[in-house]
């Protein structure tokens, strides 16, 4: 009884392995790769399959598949993908055509720029007069926004950005709205800092009293690093660069400040805090604290 349930176990374990073993072999057979591929209608499947069968008697459908699904892509970098994978595949030609309607119809710089790096070289036709022409667009596009000081600042106050404002100080770095366009870029990069991570930083020290509409404030950099301070209030807006070890003074009308301070270092956070001003004299020493 017993050789009989072991002979029959070995019967069973047989017949598994052969199962597997046919199923293994379907799956990796022309027949069953495409069989998978069209389950799955996946060019990366199609692909395989040519990978394995350059010449198999699929070659065609599988072609004809990835170039239909290829049309259909929202994401255009798996049509690159299958370019590059096709390269010297007649099949690439097909494939370059779907690219190039792709940039003409996005017919941006990004767009065509993506087609020269993502096509041969053979396959560039016209793809650099048309960057031209775009680029040609933007730039009287651009003399009618920035053209002069004048509009430059209404574009950079329509924009209302820290890049329209960065672009205005780029394009006229004396020009006449200079000073409001660094409050505005102050003030953007200080409310950058209060809404990342950040530390607290710690009052200033008031050393002297006296009437009047404005306060000076004295910093002393105790870091290793070179270190920028910025106020940003109501009325104005100033930025201090201090040198490591160096003592700094910066005048600023009375008021309330939010203050930013940071040093050019990837692994040390900004630090930043409220203060009010009332007149007279305040002082800050600032260092950086190693924690184990």
């Amino acid at each position: 009884m017993d050789r009989d349930n072991h002979g029959c176990s070995l019967l069973i374990t047989g017949i598994i392995l052969i199962i597997v073993v046919c199923a293994e072999r379907y799956k990796d057979s022309q027949y069953g790769m495409m069989s998978d591929a069209r389950d799955h209608n996946s060019s990366g499947k199609y692909l395989d399959y040519l990978e394995k069968y350059p010449n198999g008697r699929y070659e065609k459908e599988a072609k004809d598949s990835i170039v239909s699904i290829s049309s259909r892509y929202k994401n255009v970098s798996w049509l690159y993908h299958n370019i590059d994978k096709l390269s010297k595949d007649p099949i690439c030609e097909r494939l370059v055509n779907l690219a190039y309607k792709h940039a003409l119809s996005s017919n941006t710089l990004d767009a065509w720029k993506q087609y020269i790096e993502g096509v041969p070289v053979k396959y560039y036709r016209d793809a650099f007069s048309k960057i031209d022409s775009i680029k040609t667009i933007i730039a009287k596009r651009e003399a009618k926004s920035w053209g002069t000081d004048k509009l430059a600042w209404e574009t950079a106050c329509k924009n209302d950005t820290y890049e329209s404002y960065l672009k205005y100080i780029k394009l006229y770095p004396n020009g006449i709205h200079k000073s409001k366009a660094n409050k505005k870029i102050i003030d953007y990069e200080v409310a950058r800092d209060f809404a990342g991570e950040h530390g607290s930083m710690p009052a200033m020290n008031k050393i002297g009293y006296r009437s009047g509409h404005f306060s000076t404030v004295t910093v002393t950099n105790q870091t290793s690093y070179e270190m920028i301070l910025l106020y940003s209030g109501d009325t104005e807006s100033e930025r201090l660069v201090i040198s490591r070890g160096d003592t700094k003074s910066v005048k600023l009308p009375n008021g309330s400040y939010r203050i930013s301070a940071k040093v050019n270092a990837s692994n040390v956070i900004p630090y930043v805090g409220n203060e009010d001003l009332t007149g007279g004299n305040y002082s800050a020493r600032y260092y950086i604290s190693h924690y184990r």
